[in-house]
C-alpha cells in the first residue's frame, strides 16, 4: 500500500466517524435491586456535535422496568415494565425501533399471575420477533408446571391480536443479545437457563420449560469436558451462538457451522454481549480493585442505581475486550475506568462509555484505532444500548 493510498484510508476513516447517522442510547438499569425495580428507562439522542438530550421517556420509575430484550437484526429493543412495585400492575411491552427512533407499540398484557419465570425473545417463523415468557405453579405433588405466553413485537398488529400461546419447542428460536452494563452486571436478554444436558453424551445444549428443549447445539467433547456442571447462554444471533461453560466461553460460528473457544484475558467468569459476528467484554481482575472509582455517581437516578451497585462486586481495572468470531482474534480498548463497556458495535465503528463520557474508534481486522470523544453528559451513565437511526 502506497503513502497515498493509506492517507485516503484515514480520511475515509475519519469522514465515517464525522458522517454517522443519528445515534440513540437507550438508558435503562432492569431490576438491579430484585424484585420491584424503582428505575425507569429513557432514550438519550447524541448530536453530531456533542449534544446530548432526552428524547423521550420509555417507561417512568413508578412501576419500573423489570426485563430488556434488544435484537440488533430485527433492530428493535423490547422493554417490559415491572408488576411487583407496588401498586401493583399489570406489565407492559414497549417496543423501540431503530429506524423510527421511538416507540412504536406499547401493550399491556395480563400476564404474571402466578411466579414468573424468565423472559426472552424469540424470531418466531412466519411471525417474527415475540416477546416470550414462562410463569411457575406447583400442583398437587409439588410439581411447577411451566405456563408459556407471547406478544408479538410487530407494530402493525394490534395488542389485541397480538397476544398468543407458544410452545415450548417454540424456545428453540430464540435471540439474545447477551449481557450489558459493565462485566454484563446490569442486564441480560439471554432468557432460560442454558445447560449441557448430563443426560446424553452428545454434549447436547438444552434449557428446561417443564421438560428439556433442545436448541440445536451439540458441544464437542474437547470444548465441554469438565464444564458441564455450570452454564449460562451469553448470546445468540444470526452469526454466532455463545454459552459460558465453567467460565469458558464457547461459540458456535454459523458461516461455516463450527465450534470454538474465546480464551479470554480475563481472570474471572463474566457476561459477554454480542453485535454480529463481535463478540465484547470487560476485563475483571480478582486481584485489583476498579479504576476510576471517584467519578461513580454516589445516588440513585431515574434509570439506574448508584454506580457501585452494579460494580462492586466485580474489580474492574478499565479495559474493554472486543473478540472477532471469525478471524479469532481478540483486541482491546484501556478506558481506565472501571464502569465502561462496548455499547455498539456497528459499519467497522465500535462505541463505548466510560463513567459519563461516551466515545467511538474505528474497528477493522487488526485491532481498534484510536477513540474519539463523542459526548459527556450524565445522562449517558446509564446508556446500556446503543443504535443509530437510518
Amino acid at each position: 500500500m502506497t503513502c497515498r493510498e493509506l492517507r485516503i484510508l484515514v480520511i475515509l476513516g475519519a469522514a465515517a466517524l464525522t458522517a454517522r447517522a443519528d445515534l440513540y442510547l437507550l438508558a435503562a438499569s432492569p431490576n438491579l435491586k430484585g424484585l420491584g425495580s424503582p428505575y425507569g428507562a429513557s432514550l438519550i439522542y447524541v448530536g453530531s456535535q456533542g449534544a446530548v438530550s432526552e428524547a423521550r421517556e420509555v417507561a417512568s420509575a413508578t412501576p419500573g422496568v423489570y426485563w430488556i430484550g434488544v435484537s440488533y437484526e430485527e433492530r428493535k429493543a423490547v422493554v417490559v415494565t415491572d408488576s411487583l412495585t407496588p401498586p401493583l400492575h399489570l406489565p407492559k411491552m414497549i417496543v423501540v425501533d431503530f429506524d423510527k427512533g421511538d416507540v412504536v407499540k406499547t401493550c399491556e398484557f395480563n400476564a404474571w399471575a402466578e411466579s414468573r419465570l424468565d423472559t426472552w425473545l424469540a424470531v418466531q417463523p412466519g411471525m417474527g420477533l415475540s416477546l416470550e415468557w414462562g410463569t411457575g405453579s406447583y400442583d398437587s405433588a409439588n410439581k411447577v408446571n411451566v405456563t408459556l405466553g407471547g406478544a408479538l413485537v410487530d407494530p402493525s398488529v394490534s395488542c389485541e391480536k397480538s397476544m398468543w400461546t407458544p410452545q415450548a419447542e417454540d424456545a428453540r428460536y430464540l435471540v439474545a443479545s447477551g449481557w450489558a452494563g459493565a462485566a454484563g452486571g446490569v442486564s441480560n436478554d439471554s432468557g432460560p437457563l442454558a445447560l449441557v444436558n448430563m443426560k446424553t453424551a452428545d454434549g447436547s445444549v438444552d434449557i428446561g420449560l417443564g421438560y428439556l428443549v433442545h436448541l440445536g447445539y451439540r458441544i464437542p467433547l474437547n470444548l465441554r469436558k469438565g464444564r458441564e456442571y455450570s452454564s449460562a447462554l451469553m448470546a445468540n444471533n444470526r452469526d454466532v451462538f455463545c454459552i459460558s461453560l465453567n467460565g469458558g466461553l464457547v461459540y458456535f460460528r454459523k458461516s461455516d457451522q463450527t465450534w470454538h473457544e474465546w480464551k479470554i484475558s480475563s481472570r474471572l467468569p463474566q457476561g459477554v454481549r454480542s453485535f454480529g459476528k463481535y463478540l465484547a467484554g470487560t476485563e475483571v481482575d480478582s486481584a485489583a480493585s476498579s479504576a476510576g472509582r471517584d467519578e461513580w455517581r454516589k445516588v440513585d437516578s431515574k434509570t439506574g442505581p448508584a454506580t457501585a451497585i452494579a460494580t462492586e462486586f466485580r474489580p474492574l481495572p478499565g479495559r474493554l475486550l472486543i473478540y472477532d468470531t471469525d478471524s479469532e482474534k481478540e483486541f482491546s480498548i484501556r478506558t481506565g475506568q472501571g464502569d465502561s463497556e462496548v455499547i455498539l458495535i456497528q459499519d467497522g465503528v465500535v462505541y463505548y462509555r466510560a463513567a459519563t463520557r461516551l466515545y467511538s474508534a474505528p474497528l477493522t481486522k487488526d485491532g481498534v484505532g484510536e477513540g474519539r470523544l463523542l459526548a459527556t453528559s450524565e445522562l449517558i451513565r446509564d446508556a446500556h444500548w446503543a443504535f443509530i437511526k437510518r
